[in-house]
């Protein structure tokens, strides 16, 4: 008897109402409270069942997306979160700031040959 092994035992979710996870279902019945009564609402001001399922599953939509779509093993609203936090807080140009020891070395080296004809020419002058 071969029994076949999934390879990332890590990436297995418990089911806990069908086939649906625990957050699928709380995400499925939070989008379901927002979609009932802005459907409900809408139509009895608009009168048109078009346009109140229209704006009622938009509304409802970034919900359901929350409970279902997962990347790199992360919930969407982490990923959104972090992306906002990428684009808005974090900086994008950071300057690459090398120390070069030769051209330091070389700026001292004439700093230090300025000073020295500084101090000869002034020698010179106090001598005579």
């Amino acid at each position: 008897m071969i029994v076949s092994i999934p390879e990332d035992i890590y990436g297995y979710e418990s089911k806990s109402v069908g086939n649906f996870t625990l957050r699928q279902v709380i995400c499925f019945c939070i989008a379901l409270a927002v979609i009932a009564p802005t459907l409900a609402l809408l139509y009895l001001l608009t009168g048109s069942i078009d346009l109140a399922a229209t704006v009622a599953i938009l509304l409802g939509m970034p919900v359901l997306l929350c409970g279902f779509i997962k990347q790199d093993g992360q919930p969407l609203e982490k990923v959104i979160r972090y992306k906002l936090l990428w684009k808005f807080k974090y900086p994008h140009n950071r300057p690459y700031q090398m120390d070069n020891l030769y051209q330091r070395i070389e700026k001292e080296a004439a700093r230090l040959e300025t000073e020295e004809a500084q101090n000869a020419s002034g020698d010179a002058a106090q001598k005579a």
